[in-house]
């Protein structure tokens, strides 16, 4: 048995080692995977031209499983869109991958749109967070700005913005997870779900800013288009989004839990701008089989719709 001891652990590059004697003194090996460290990467890319970001693209894609990258963003990198299923960082069947995306250290970075497509499409097995860095698309777009089919986004600061579609979801697609806890989603124009489409996935925010998206139907900030979606809001402001139809600020067709955080109605306070719709400025839940629930007023309330000062719930259930 040199090198290694019965019952003891070895720190290895992706997890540890356990090594147990069995019959002959033979030496079974077993690997415990671990998360890695917050901050430690297997690779950090700095990425100031579209020629740089595609180099760091493939290297991600041929990178094996179980890594976890950083690609710092200088300046503005102009890349192509994604089209449907080109997920950005490669097969998502068959590696697990963490990628952050961020602004160098002191300076600003933006990753802007300049064809039809999605600039990030996250699959399955695939985990991307956005810190401190813009996330900019284009005019008469084909599709999301961000796609998650079923993988997972983080937005921990940065923005996501510019982007007009006349597909669902200006800004982000939420077929998977999406986790908001800071940054702002401005600035987008779709036919529902001008900022955020969830369609069977699950939107959680605690934090950050949804205003000045505008959806031609329903959903002006945030939309539901599947009985199977999901949101939960615990804190971040949803407000001065605009929906032609029903709900300016938020648009429910599925599970709609609210415990902290504000949606903008017609009485807003201000600072805040109003969200503005034909129905149901704040909030419209439709149809039945679905819950809306708040948890107290202030500081975690709901300013309501414009009109009667109710909120629409049409065979729905109301629960205070």
């Amino acid at each position: 048995m040199d090198g290694f001891l019965e019952g003891e652990h070895y720190s290895t590059g992706s997890g540890s080692v356990e090594a147990k004697a069995g019959q002959n003194n033979l030496v079974t090996i077993k690997m415990e995977p671990k998360e890695p460290p917050e901050g430690d990467y297997d690779l950090i890319f700095t990425v100031s031209n579209p020629a740089q970001w595609e180099e760091a693209v493939t290297v991600i894609k041929d990178g094996g499983n179980d890594r976890s990258y950083l690609i710092n963003i200088v300046g503005t990198v102009e890349i192509p869109g994604a089209s449907y299923r080109d997920y950005t960082f490669g097969d998502p069947t068959s590696t697990y991958i963490r990628v952050t995306i961020s602004a160098a250290p002191g300076t600003s970075g933006t990753l802007k749109l300049n064809s039809n497509g999605a600039l990030l499409y996250i699959g399955e097995n695939q985990a991307v967070t956005i810190e401190n860095v813009s996330l900019e698309g284009r005019n008469n777009n084909t599709d999301s700005l961000v796609s998650i089919s079923s993988g997972v986004l983080r937005m921990n600061s940065g923005e996501i913005y510019g982007n007009t579609t006349n597909s669902s979801g200006g800004g982000v697609s939420v077929g998977g997870l999406f986790f908001m806890s800071g940054g702002k989603i401005h600035s987008n124009k779709s036919t529902r779900g001008g900022g955020v489409n969830i369609h069977g996935g699950t939107f959680t925010m605690s934090g950050g800013e949804i205003n000045g998206n505008t959806a031609v139907e329903n959903g002006g900030g945030v939309n539901f288009s599947s009985y199977m979606s999901n949101f939960h809001m615990s804190g971040g402001t949803i407000y001065d989004n605009e929906a032609t139809s029903n709900g300016g600020g938020v648009y429910v067709w599925g599970t709609f839990r609210m415990n902290g955080g504000i949606i903008a109605g017609s009485n807003a306070v201000e600072p805040l701008t109003p969200n503005t719709a034909s129905n149901g400025a704040a909030l419209y839940v439709y149809p039945s089989n679905n819950s809306f629930a708040t948890y107290g007023y202030r500081p975690n309330y709901i300013n309501l719709p414009r009109g009667d000062n109710t909120i629409h719930v049409v065979n729905g259930v109301l629960q205070p």
